[in-house]
């Protein structure tokens, strides 16, 4: 007998366990029943970080049959940044990574591989340490566009990591409310201001820092993670972003992207 190992007898809920969905009664011609393991020590990491298998009250774990293992797709699959969802008529889980096509930045859904997700046990702390890369990327598209007029690498910052969930704010809005501040930078200042507030901030994203206030702290119902550049030099600006998640279930999932900024004390 494998030690620490259960020997369960399933039929059709092995799918329901590897899926964690009630998948419904299937015709007795698909139904075959089967003996495979539950092997409580196996963990799932994904970037580093262990994948939490408890859905609602149930804790899941892997299980080996025929010497293969076999994982609850649902956790791992939104710990990807992929959606689950069960097609009760199809009779068919389906897993959606939302992969935009190439040039394109106006599928409101993330981009393959891109981690917009996190377990709800991860905590503030280590997402603010975990997406610096990210809000770098997010504040360096920001300057840019405010210093050339030239959006598309904002706009495909934006929906290349957002989680779009129908309830909250969308990718649309969120680029639209960027593009209006930087609209607003343009129509406010001349060229030489422009260009030294964002040569300054983007010569302090160089080193990846980001000050002490900028921090990450729990919400009600999530997490917000704000990141902001701050030049106590010749222009005296500051530029920030922030990243709400929301969390759904086990899951923190990114619901929207905010930018702002300030020239010498005037707030955009």
């Amino acid at each position: 007998m494998m030690k620490r190992k259960k020997a369960v007898t399933m039929t059709c809920m092995l799918i329901i366990f590897l899926f964690a969905f009630a998948c419904g009664a299937f015709a007795d011609d698909y139904i075959k029943e089967i003996k495979a393991y539950q092997n409580s020590k196996i963990t799932i990491h994904v970037n580093g970080s262990t994948v939490d298998l408890q859905d609602g009250s149930e804790q899941m774990f892997p299980i080996i049959y025929e010497g293969r293992s076999y994982v609850p797709v649902k956790p791992l699959a939104e710990a990807l940044g992929a959606k689950v969802t069960w097609e009760q008529g199809e009779q068919a889980i389906k897993v959606s990574t939302a992969n935009p096509s190439a040039g394109s930045a106006s599928s409101p859904h993330e981009s393959e591989g891109v981690r917009n997700t996190f377990p709800s046990k991860y905590g503030a702390a280590s997402m603010f340490e975990d997406f610096k890369p990210v809000a770098k990327e997010g504040i360096t598209a920001y300057l840019n566009a405010i210093r050339s007029g030239e959006k598309k690498d904002l706009k495909a910052f934006i929906y290349k990591y957002y989680y779009s969930l129908t309830e909250l704010d969308s990718p649309d809005l969120a680029y639209a409310q960027a593009s209006e501040k930087v609209d607003t930078y343009r129509s406010k200042y001349d060229k030489k201001t422009l260009d030294g507030l964002t040569a300054e901030g983007l010569e302090l994203l160089k080193g990846g820092a980001f000050p002490d206030e900028a921090s990450g702290y729990s919400k009600e119902h999530g997490i917000l993670l704000n990141y902001r550049v701050v030049s106590d030099k010749g222009y005296y600006g500051h530029f920030s972003i922030d990243f709400y998640f929301y969390q759904d279930g086990n899951t923190y999932k990114l619901t929207n992207i905010l930018f702002a900024g300030a020239y010498r004390g005037e707030g955009i």
